[in-house]
């Protein structure tokens, strides 16, 4: 009996069982294939066997099997007897391991029936297409069942796929949760309709697979009925545990407005960026024009005396109105609270959760963006470790820690905020438009220059370049300091083919520590899975 189940190896099968007669697929390769010496042409379709139903043998019965490939014409098809899952042979056996189709590109193989009762495929394949044809061996004839499967679970199931053998316990096939029995019959799921399992060895033990595209399975082991019997079968089934440890999943964040604590604690972030600004015995006018000064190498000295001569400060004064000596300070606290606002979106916090390799409930969290700006602008640490373990019900739980430097978060959503009003890409040019930074070049330079080689143009540049120094000051305020918050999240999971999640949606809790005192926050949170 020289076909036993080893020659699958070499055949490279796929466990997955899709059913008798079937096959998908494209045959592969970039040769033409060859059978000793004869050439093979490739480019077939389909691979089927003639017949779809099971085929019932007695023990040591011979019968032959013919499979069609499509389109017609000269292929090289080999065969193997099917293995049960725990990899045991069978006595079956085959007359040959590989058949050239004929013109009508049909090839046909003789198969031995083992020599006691039992259940057992036969596979053929040519390049990545398969089909598998379901025998039945028994000497004291055949029994059906009609199953009935008993789901209670929420996932849209569509179809449920019965299967037998009497080659393998429930044991073993929870360890395959992609191969089906032998014996195979299909049913839709929303008629609730039991579905006729026939051909089954009588009198014989068999396990009894239902499944559905990999999101709910049962099984039960029994005494195949008595020959020529019917008999009912309910089978319980449960949902699949959702598989998550190989994906990725675009995640969102938002938190709520109704965190007040939360925003308190970014309002006392914003008084301490602003504060940074200018120092507080200080006005803005003279702020900007002293580090216009120092800015003006090599013409330092020239700058000052123009200045003094020229009454700069009181031009600017003039410039800007009442309000001059607080300009810079109320800009960027007008957009620094607004910034913060972005912070209740649903979008706030935007990332990629993904499996850590190797590290069973381990994932990270890639930052994409906070507030709709780059993390490490925001103050983020880009990339942050996370768990998740799936929950009963379908429910994804996860933990991570976020860390920032909280007076980058604040700029950084100012910066955005600045951008957005004064409608340009860099908020090096909103900041000389809110600073009227032209007009000030013209206000100190009327007649050309100013100083030096200095003009209005010049003494414009001057201007933004210093409100950038004075604006990286406010960056800068909280130094070191980090805030981390903790997150702590439920999430109702979607779960697809093959129970991959493929969408999330839930809630959030959190704890912010490194401000004066800890503060929760929550919030809710959606995902979606990458390709």
């Amino acid at each position: 009996m020289a076909r036993s189940y080893l020659l699958l190896l070499g055949f490279g099968l796929a466990a997955a069982s899709v059913g008798c007669g079937s096959g998908s697929g494209q045959a592969s390769g970039n040769e033409t294939p060859v059978l000793g010496s004869t050439p093979v042409p490739i480019g077939a379709d389909s691979l089927q066997f003639k017949s779809s139903a099971t085929l019932t043998l007695e023990p040591m019965q011979r019968a032959t099997l013919a499979v069609r490939v499509s389109p017609p014409g000269s292929y090289a098809v080999r065969f193997a007897i099917g293995p049960d899952s725990a990899g045991l042979p069978t006595d079956a056996s085959l007359n040959q391991d590989e058949v050239v189709t004929d013109a009508a590109g049909v090839a046909s193989v003789d198969v031995t029936a083992p020599t006691k009762a039992t259940t057992f495929s036969v596979r053929a394949t040519l390049g990545m297409l398969t089909a598998d044809q379901g025998l039945s061996v028994s000497r004291d004839g055949f029994a059906r069942l009609l199953i009935s499967p008993e789901y209670t679970g929420k996932r849209k199931v569509s179809e449920w796929v019965v299967s037998a053998s009497s080659r393998m316990d429930c044991a073993t096939a929870a360890t395959q949760p992609a191969l089906n029995g032998d014996i195979l019959a299909r049913g839709p799921a929303a008629a609730g309709m039991p579905i006729l399992l026939e051909a089954l060895p009588a009198s014989t033990q068999v396990t009894i697979l239902v499944r559905a595209d990999g999101l709910a399975s049962g099984c039960q082991e029994m005494l195949a009925p008595l020959p020529g019997r019917t008999s009912p079968l309910s089978v319980s089934v449960s949902d699949v545990p959702f598989h998550f440890e190989a994906q990725s999943l675009r995640t969102t964040f938002a938190i709520n407005s109704a965190s007040q604590s939360f925003y308190d604690t970014l309002a006392s972030d914003i008084g301490l960026a602003v504060l940074a600004l200018t120092p507080p015995a200080s006005n803005d006018v003279a702020e900007l024009l002293d580090t216009m000064g120092s800015l003006a190498e090599p013409q330092q000295a020239q700058f000052a005396a123009a200045r003094s001569q020229a009454n700069w400060d009181a031009r600017v004064q003039a410039l800007w109105g009442t309000e001059a000596a607080l300009r810079l300070r109320i800009l960027a606290n007008q957009w620094m609270s607004d910034g913060v606002k972005s912070l209740s979106e649903p979008e706030a916090i935007d990332g990629n959760l993904r499996a850590t390799k190797g590290e069973l409930g381990q994932a990270l969290f890639d930052v994409a963006s906070v507030g709709h700006v780059d993390p490490i602008r925001a103050g983020f640490t880009p990339s942050a470790a996370a768990s998740w373990s799936a929950e009963p019900g379908d429910t994804l739980v996860l933990g991570l820690n976020l860390f920032w430097r909280p007076s980058q978060l604040v700029t950084a959503l100012a910066e955005r905020q600045a951008k957005t009003a004064l409608k340009t890409d860099l908020f090096a040019t909103a900041l000389k438009a809110a600073l009227d930074c032209t007009q000030l070049g013209s206000k100190l330079a009327p007649t050309g220059t100013a100083y030096g080689t200095c003009g209005a143009v010049c003494l414009a540049d001057l201007c933004g370049d210093a409100g950038v120094v004075v604006w990286e000051r406010a960056r800068e305020a909280s130094g070191i300091q980090a805030r981390t918050l903790q997150v702590n999240a439920s999430a109702q999971a979607t779960v697809g083919t093959l129970a991959q999640v493929s969408a999330l949606k839930g809630n959030w809790l959190g704890m912010v520590s490194g401000a004066p005192q800890e503060v929760s926050v929550a919030g809710t949170l959606a995902g979606t899975a990458l390709p």
